[in-house]
């Protein structure tokens, strides 16, 4: 059932645990900076973020106590909806640096921006 302590349905999902916490590490970053520079809509977007990040999680724990593929089948699709929703939003991100709802003044050491920088 388990593959290196990752059970084997997941093991072959694009998302790992240590992806899915450095791309919510990044995300959550930019919303405080989206925060603190006053952005209406921050708030919606780290609860959305939030939640989505809950959905996968649920959808890991369930794989870990369930072998049938067919019972985790809807939360598998609703994971890589999920997950591919985080990644349009750090997609946004990056292809809009310069965007001045979320301009930060960043030095290139900075080790908050090492996700946007290894992407």
């Amino acid at each position: 059932m388990t593959t290196g302590g990752i059970p084997v349905s997941v093991s072959r999902d694009p998302f790992t645990a240590g992806s899915l916490a450095k791309l919510t590490w990044f995300l959550r970053d930019r919303i405080r900076d989206a925060i603190a520079a006053g952005h209406p809509h921050a708030r919606q977007l780290h609860d959305s973020v939030e939640d989505a990040v809950r959905g996968i999680l649920d959808y890991i724990d369930q794989a870990a106590h369930t072998a049938d593929p067919l019972t985790l089948a809807p939360a598998r699709v609703r994971a890589h909806a999920l997950w591919s929703a985080l990644q349009t939003a750090a997609d946004f991100w990056h292809d809009h640096p310069q965007h001045p709802d979320h301009t930060v003044t960043q030095t290139p050491k900075d080790p908050r921006r090492v996700y946007a920088a290894a992407s």
